[in-house]
């Protein structure tokens, strides 16, 4: 059941609601849909915190969610967040580099060679402000196969693409809020 100010959504590997900041409260302290709101929020991988120019106490409300979800809160007015945060990284062929637009961020690293699955995986675990990363990573534990990487708020997924066909490097997109992680691994 998806209530009023709720969207939920599936991306590929995560769970995504839109919250309405002005009624989230309300909404969690209604005893016929209360319990519901409460479980959609503890379920989330990313929360998008919308209509955030409409509530009265932002920094409150910010606080309250934390004690309701481990997922990370994303501000949007609107619901104006960048499609690639939503659907995926391949939506217009993954960012390159280094971009930002409007409070948000995106950097790609490429490795020619294989690389520590460790370093990758304390990276994604530990990077400040990613929401979101996807790649194919040739992994030094095992060179000839693809390992598909997904983050999603604090899920991260990692699973085998099949064999590793090319010379190809590994790659992966990272997307989040500024400031974001911008060191080499």
């Amino acid at each position: 059941m998806i209530l009023p100010g709720f969207v939920e959504g599936h991306s590929h590997d995560g769970v995504i609601v839109v919250v309405d900041a002005a009624e989230v409260r309300e909404r969690a302290a209604d005893r016929h849909v209360g319990d519901t709101v409460t479980r959609q929020l503890d379920a989330a991988d990313l929360l998008v915190l919308n209509e955030v120019d409409l509530a009265h106490d932002v920094t409150g409300l910010r606080d309250w969610l934390s004690t309701q979800s481990a997922a990370p809160v994303l501000e949007a007015r609107h619901a104006d967040v960048p499609l690639d945060l939503l659907f995926g990284l391949d939506r217009y062929g993954g960012p390159a580099g280094c971009g930002a637009t409007d409070g948000f961020a995106s950097w790609s690293y490429e490795w020619p060679e294989p690389v520590e699955r460790e370093t990758v995986l304390v990276m994604l675990r530990d990077a400040a402000g990613v929401l979101r990363a996807k790649g194919i990573v040739r992994f030094a534990d095992a060179p000839a196969r693809r390992s598909v990487v997904h983050l999603v708020g604090h899920r991260l997924d990692v699973s085998d693409g099949g064999p590793w066909n090319d010379n190809a490097a590994s790659r992966l997109v990272l997307l989040g809020v500024k400031p974001m992680l911008r060191r080499p691994i």
